[in-house]
């Protein structure tokens, strides 16, 4: 393989891999005894998360400090970080559910 061949099929995995929807999602079980299925999808830095399938943070930038959304009068926080990698990055969010931890998701 060429080096022009090498450069443009590294160009092609780079665009790929920024395009790509992540998705992660754990069930969390509330003090009281629900269960909440946690989930979220990520794409281009823009985060969306859900609970129980319905939509309570709507493709937010990751780069804000707190996201912040509602869930049957349930305050729900998630608070997303992005570490830079050679290739792509590593990227999380830990969800909150009135103040009380519910999930750490990891989008690949």
């Amino acid at each position: 393989m060429n080096r022009k061949s090498l450069f443009v099929l590294s160009v092609f995995v780079c665009v790929l891999s920024g395009c790509t929807t992540n998705a992660a999602r754990q069930i969390y079980t509330a003090y009281n005894g629900d269960k909440l299925m946690v989930s979220a999808s990520e794409v281009g830095g823009y985060v969306s998360v859900f609970v129980n399938g319905e939509t309570v943070i709507d493709n937010e930038t990751m780069y804000s400090k707190n996201l912040t959304g509602s869930y049957k009068a349930h305050k729900v926080v998630a608070k997303c970080q992005i570490d830079p990698k050679v290739f792509g990055s590593d990227k999380q969010c830990d969800v909150y559910i009135n103040e009380e931890y519910a999930a750490n998701l990891f989008f690949r």
